[in-house]
């Protein structure tokens, strides 16, 4: 009885250009992402920059607004509580 060798799987030469875009699509699209992710995190701290030095320069605009904020925000969410409580 003849023994038959396995055969390694050779891809097509079809195939390889294809990976390779795929590869190098992925790659574009990560460093756009890291690219975008890299700008929202320096307009953010650019923000929080913004709003200390604004706070430091306003302190009592600065409580009114924080203030005003909690009292919206606990507005907000006693009315969200209710609404589900009586449901």
């Amino acid at each position: 009885m003849e023994k038959m060798k396995a055969e390694p799987f050779n891809k097509p030469n079809s195939v390889r250009p294809f990976e390779d875009q795929i590869e190098n699509a992925t790659l574009v699209a990560g460093r756009k992402v890291g690219q975008i992710a890299n700008d929202i995190s320096n307009t953010t701290s650019d923000y929080v920059k913004n709003s200390r030095a604004y706070v430091k320069g306003h302190p009592l605009t600065g409580v009114g607004i924080a203030a005003t904020a909690g009292v919206m925000v606990g507005s907000l969410m006693t009315m969200a509580l209710r609404r589900r409580s009586h449901v």
